[in-house]
C-alpha cells in the first residue's frame, strides 16, 4: 500500500518553464551581484557550479559545497563577503520571478489528501537552488510549507545527489525511512523523474498530456486531475508498479550514505543514546564501520568469488559492549564508515547482471543471493537512520 508520496516541484506542481525561468533568474542575479562580478562571469560560473552539482557522485559532500567550491573560486570571491547581498536577492528580487510560473489545478488538493490519509509527503525538486527559492516556488503553486507539514523538502543544503541519479531518490527515501514498494513518485520528466525512481522499485506516475493505463488497469500517467480522481477510487490503482533493478543497488547504498550524514550533521551531542535502543550516535557509528567492514565486504566477496558459499550468522550487537563502543572516537568512526561504504560501492559497481543472482546459503535465511544480501544492507542502513531520528532533539 501507498504510505509515501513524493511530489516533482516544476512543472508537476508548478507550472513553470524553465528556459524562459532561468533567463529571468540569471539576468537578476546577475545585476544584483554586479558590483560584486562582471554579470557574464558571474553567469559562467553559476552554470559550471551547477554543472558540478548535477555530475557529483561524492555523498561525502553537499551539493551546496560542491556549487561553493566552484562559483566563488572562479571569481576571486569570498563567500562571507557575499552571502548578504545574496540573501538579499532570494528576499527582495527572486519573488518577481513568479510572473513567470502557474500554479497547477489540483495540485494543493493532491497534497492535502495525502495528508489526510497520513502519508509521508515529500517534495522531491532537484535540489540546485537555495530552500528559500524552493519555498517561494511552492508558495506561488498555493503550497505553502508553512501550511503543510512536509517530511522532506529536497534543496542544495542538505542534499548530496541531483538528478537523474538514483542516489538522489534513494537518499530522500532513506531520509524519509519508506521503502521504495511503499512510495508514489510522480513527475512530469521520464528521463529525470520517471525513470531513475523506475530503477530503484518506486511506484511512478508520469505527468503529461495523454491519460495511459497499464495491462492490469493501473493509471500510469496523466494529468494530476487524474491522478487525484484515481486515487479517491482505489489508490492500490495508482502508478505503475515497479520491480526494482538490482544493478542499482550500489546507487542505493551511496544514496544512504548521504542520508547517514545528513542525520549524524544534525546531531550535536555524540554519546545521547537514541529512545530505541540506547545507543547514541557514537555506538551507531561504530556499528555501521564494524559491519560494513567485517560481515558486509566479506559476504560479498565470497557471492562473488565462490560457488554456494555458506554466510555464517554474527550477531554483531554484541560489538557494542564487547568493543567498548562508547569510549571510542565518533566523527572517526563515522569517517572510517564512509570509507568502507566507497569501497563496498567499487565492489559492486559495473558487476554483470547474472552475479547478482549467484546463490549462497545463510546461516539463518537459507538460500540467498547476492542482490538479497545487498538489500539486507540497505535495510540494515534503514534501521540505524530510523535510530537516528528517535533521537530527542539536541
Amino acid at each position: 500500500m501507498i504510505s509515501t508520496l513524493l511530489c516533482d516541484l516544476d512543472n508537476t506542481l508548478l507550472a513553470n518553464d524553465m528556459r524562459r525561468f532561468l533567463r529571468a533568474y540569471l539576468a537578476l542575479l546577475g545585476e544584483h551581484l554586479a558590483a560584486s562580478a562582471e554579470p557574464e562571469r558571474m553567469v559562467e560560473a553559476l552554470m559550471a557550479g551547477t554543472q558540478a552539482m548535477l555530475a557529483n557522485e561524492r555523498p561525502e559532500r553537499t551539493l551546496r559545497q560542491v556549487f561553493d567550491e566552484v562559483f566563488y573560486p572562479s571569481l576571486h570571491l569570498d563567500p562571507q563577503a557575499v552571502r548578504g547581498p545574496i540573501e538579499d536577492f532570494y528576499v527582495r528580487h527572486f519573488p518577481e520571478l513568479r510572473i513567470h510560473t502557474q500554479p497547477v489545478a489540483m495540485a494543493p488538493e493532491l497534497v492535502r489528501l495525502a495528508f489526510e490519509r497520513k502519508w509521508k509527503v515529500a517534495v522531491v525538486t532537484n535540489p540546485l537552488f537555495p530552500r528559500t527559492a524552493i519555498e517561494q516556488r511552492l508558495d506561488w503553486a498555493g503550497l505553502s510549507p508553512r501550511a503543510n507539514p512536509y517530511d522532506l523538502i529536497t534543496s542544495y543544503e542538505e542534499s548530496h545527489f541531483a538528478k537523474p541519479h538514483p542516489e538522489y531518490f534513494a537518499e530522500a527515501l532513506a531520509y524519509l525511512g519508506s521503502q521504495p514498494e511503499e512510495a508514489l513518485l510522480v513527475g512530469d520528466d521520464l528521463e529525470m523523474d520517471i525513470r531513475p525512481a523506475q530503477r530503484l522499485g518506486l511506484r511512478t506516475f508520469w505527468v503529461t498530456g495523454e491519460t495511459h493505463r497499464s495491462g492490469d488497469g493501473r493509471l500510469s500517467a496523466g494529468s494530476l486531475a487524474d491522478l487525484y480522481e484515481a486515487l479517491l477510487e482505489d489508490a492500490d490503482k495508482c502508478g505503475q508498479i515497479n520491480p526494482p533493478d538490482p544493478m542499482a543497488l550500489p546507487h542505493v547504498l551511496r544514496g544512504h550514505l548521504g542520508a547517514v550524514l545528513t542525520a549524524f550533521a544534525r546531531s550535536t551531542a555524540w554519546s545521547i543514546g537514541p529512545l530505541d535502543a540506547d545507543w547514541g550516535p557514537t555506538e551507531i557509528a561504530c556499528h555501521l564501520r564494524d559491519v560494513e567492514r567485517e560481515i558486509t565486504q566479506p559476504r560479498i566477496e565470497m557471492l562473488t568469488r565462490s560457488e554456494n558459499p555458506f554466510l555464517p550468522a554474527i550477531e554483531s550487537d554484541l560489538w557494542a559492549e564487547q568493543r567498548n563502543y562508547r569510549a571510542q572516537d565518533g566523527p572517526a568512526a563515522l569517517q572510517a564508515f564512509v570509507e568502507a561504504r566507497s569501497r563496498t560501492v567499487e565492489l559492486l559497481h559495473g558487476l554483470p547482471p547474472q552475479t547478482w543472482q549467484r546463490p549462497g546459503r545463510h546461516a539463518i535465511f537459507g538460500p540467498t543471493t547476492l542482490a538479497e544480501q545487498v538489500s539486507f544492507i540497505a535495510r540494515h542502513d534503514m534501521m540505524h537512520l530510523d535510530q537516528m531520528h528517535a533521537r530527542p532533539a539536541d
